[in-house]
């Protein structure tokens, strides 16, 4: 059953029947309940992940706040970007519903992704676009943090003016 649904996996496309075969039986699937993680932010990527069910949703802590970085629906794949980079996850994944995973371990995805040019063609892109994304998020959270110093700073100094203007006008009653 996990080889028939590994195969309409896009990013596996390019296997053919007697790869996806032998993937589903080095893998496993695993299932999560509502709330539950798959992994979380900073851990070190151990397995490639693709939904067969279900729906995920990874969100980064960016200055003490979990931001969401993408959803995951059917077909969707992660884990692929940390391992093939050797890096920590750079989110938190949850699932959003009952979920079905089929989890791949990580020297098994390297062995594929080297083996199989064509699957790591279909990766590259998502290496880039997750960088780009922690990289806007972190970007763009540091400017909000700038623009809340900055009011806060400004009100500071208009109140000041103010409440020296209130006192004076105290005094004069």
């Amino acid at each position: 059953m996990t080889a028939v649904r590994l195969a309409e996996v896009p990013i596996l496309a390019p296997l053919g029947e007697e790869e996806i075969a032998r993937i589903a039986a080095l893998g496993r699937e695993r299932r999560l309940a509502v709330g539950e993680f798959l992994f979380r932010q900073g851990e070190r990527a151990s397995a490639f992940h693709v939904v067969l069910e279900g729906r995920l949703e990874t969100t980064r802590g960016v200055a003490g706040e979990e931001v969401l970085m993408m959803s995951h629906g059917p077909g969707g794949y992660l884990g692929a970007v940390a391992l093939l980079t050797d890096t920590p996850y750079r989110g938190s994944t949850s699932a959003l519903a009952q979920t079905v995973v089929f989890e791949l371990d990580g020297d098994e995805l390297r062995r594929l992704a080297f083996a199989h040019p064509s699957l790591m063609r279909a990766v590259l892109p998502a290496i880039e676009s997750v960088s780009g994304t922690v990289k806007g998020l972190e970007r763009d959270r540091e400017k909000l943090l700038a623009v809340g110093k900055l009011a806060a700073g400004l009100a500071h100094e208009l109140n000041n003016p103010a409440a020296a203007a209130s006192r004076g006008v105290s005094t004069l009653r």
